[in-house]
């Protein structure tokens, strides 16, 4: 090889195949893939060691390069800073094998992949996509309009077309062999929906607190809390004005006595009751 100042030089010095052995192949594609595995900071097999990070194995579908294992692959985060941060476990294939069954029968997360700088020792997950098996769970209708939703570990967030908010926990079950948690689809253990003028907490054994407007209740079915006080209020109400402050006796010599001396206090003690009955009903609001 001829050198800048006109030098040959020797094919013996073994300065082309070292090069050509740290040469990194630039590529500046989008690869839409499937996550085969998860290495958590602890597992043998991660490689990161200072501010480590879950990596993944990945596989390139469809393309020139389908097929492709990508090795050491980091995600991007919503958040970055020294308190503010974000982590988000990609699931991987269940089966072993690829050939097991086709990838539209694999469970594993679908993600897009770039390489940093186009560094292909640098793949990095930058969103993800719709997972094959998922027929039912996305893809809003005119109806729908625009909305935000997710889910994970049964956790189900949405944010509909009139910016109501709802936070719905399914339940389900964590599936010991493979480490994930199947949920229940059809499930609702908890919810929380906040409406425009409503927060609305709810249970599947039928607790409630219903903040409506101005008002607020609480329990279940059967009773309401603030219904149940304002009803025993009233029944005190009812007695120290009516009965307790008018009562009489019968006296020693069988005549019945007069009013109790104290029958201004027992009147007294039914009007602050019925003040607080009052804010109490003001407040009191209904289950759904």
């Amino acid at each position: 090889m001829k050198l800048r100042d006109g030098s040959i030089q020797s094919a013996n010095l073994p300065a082309f195949n070292r090069l050509a052995k740290n040469r990194v192949d630039r590529d500046f594609g989008l690869y839409r893939c499937m996550i085969t595995r998860t290495f958590f900071v602890d597992d043998p097999n991660n490689t990161t060691f200072e501010n480590q990070q879950v990596t993944y194995e990945a596989v390139i579908l469809g393309g020139a390069k389908e097929g492709t294992i990508l090795q050491n692959v980091k995600a991007m985060s919503e958040y970055g800073g020294e308190y503010n941060y974000s982590e988000k476990i990609y699931r991987p294939i269940s089966t072993k094998n690829l050939e097991d069954k086709p990838i539209s029968q694999q469970d594993g997360d679908i993600v897009f992949i770039q390489f940093l700088q186009g560094n292909t020792r640098a793949p990095v997950i930058v969103g993800a996509g719709v997972q094959p098996q998922d027929l039912d769970f996305t893809g809003s209708t005119i109806a729908d309009g625009y909305v935000s939703q997710s889910q994970y570990n049964g956790v189900y967030e949405l944010i509909d077309k009139n910016g109501n908010y709802l936070l719905q926990i399914k339940g389900g079950a964590l599936d010991s062999a493979s480490g994930v948690f199947v949920p229940d689809q059809m499930g609702n253990l908890a919810s929380l929906k906040m409406m425009q003028q409503q927060l609305l907490m709810q249970t599947q054994s039928g607790a409630q607190i219903n903040v409506s407007g101005s008002t607020i209740a609480i329990g279940n079915k059967q009773a309401e809390l603030f219904d149940q006080l304002s009803k025993a209020l009233g029944k005190l109400i009812t007695f120290f004005n009516s009965v307790d402050s008018a009562h009489t006796h019968t006296g020693n010599l069988g005549y019945p006595t007069s009013p109790p001396t104290q029958a201004s206090q027992f009147t007294q003690l039914g009007s602050d009751l019925q003040a607080i009955q009052t804010l109490i009903n003001g407040i009191k609001g209904t289950l759904e």
